[in-house]
């Protein structure tokens, strides 16, 4: 049970990764790969504490 529920998690990071990446135009931020990358963890560290 617990596997499936890691599995679930990864899923919805990652679908939720995709889903930055794909609208990061849309933004005002740098369009840089260092900057997508640093929006990207920063993303995932809120997500995950909450």
């Amino acid at each position: 049970m617990g596997s499936l529920m890691t599995f679930a998690l990864v899923v919805v990071y990652v679908g939720g990764v995709w889903k930055f990446w794909n609208g990061f135009n849309r933004t005002n931020f740098s369009r840089s790969l260092s900057s997508r990358l640093s929006l990207t963890l920063l993303w995932l560290r809120v997500t995950h504490c909450q």
